[in-house]
């Protein structure tokens, strides 16, 4: 009887694990109200779909991760991830949405205890240090960024699309001595919805660089609107 009740308990500690690790990461099937925007490339394995109901993250916002086998630099991929995005007419940002930082707060409370609240000068230079590089070019990370130690090369590149979503971009290649091989690309992209806190970066970007948008504005303000 101990022996059936330890076998029961074991399968369902394996059970929970492997719930739990389908939650963090989020799952292998890509779920009916997931944003068309987000598609993986050709080829992509392991892919993995998450949301903040199936992955844990940020209110408003939804990814996918892949797994790739193209040599660095990766040019077939990101001319592929590219090409699909400027068909879906979003516009490509310069640098990123959160290049200004000094325009940047944090809202604090809810309802009528909502408030505005300056971030420090510290937090602005830990962003810095931990926010990935958004140049459109291969860079190592910053020597103090929480994943230094495993990551050589970081590729990143924000879009924005007609609807006001923020596509995140990131490719990753990791230290072959770290066990893996030297051809494995992985890739993340990321839309933040109007829903996410994203959204009034994506505003601001957009008031600072009108002329990118111009076609879409005329395209909302047609005649007989």
């Amino acid at each position: 009887m101990r022996t059936q009740l330890s076998i029961i308990i074991c399968i369902l500690c394996i059970c929970i694990g492997c719930g739990k690790k389908e939650e963090e990461y989020g799952v292998t099937y890509r779920p009916s109200d997931f944003p068309e925007i987000l598609a993986p490339p050709k080829d992509a394995t392991e892919i993995r779909y998450s949301s903040p109901e199936t992955g844990g993250i940020v209110k408003g916002a939804y990814s996918i991760s892949f797994w790739l086998n193209e040599e660095y630099p990766a040019k077939n991929t990101i001319k592929q991830i590219q090409r699909y995005l400027q068909s879906q007419d979003c516009v490509r940002v310069e640098g990123s949405v959160l290049s200004d930082l000094s325009t940047m707060h944090i809202i604090e409370g809810e309802g009528l205890n909502k408030k505005v609240v300056d971030i420090t000068q510290e937090f602005k230079e830990d962003l810095k240090k931990t926010q990935r590089v958004i140049e459109t070019q291969w860079q190592k990370p910053h020597p103090q960024a929480n994943y230094a130690d495993i990551v050589y090369s970081t590729w990143a590149e924000e879009w924005i699309t007609p609807d006001d979503d923020k596509v995140s971009v990131v490719l990753d290649y990791y230290f072959p001595d770290k066990g893996y091989e030297g051809n494995r690309l992985w890739g993340h992209l990321t839309v933040f919805t109007p829903s996410s806190w994203m959204y009034p970066h994506v505003q601001r970007y957009k008031e600072k660089h009108p002329e990118k948008f111009k076609d879409s504005n005329e395209i909302e303000k047609s005649p007989g609107d």
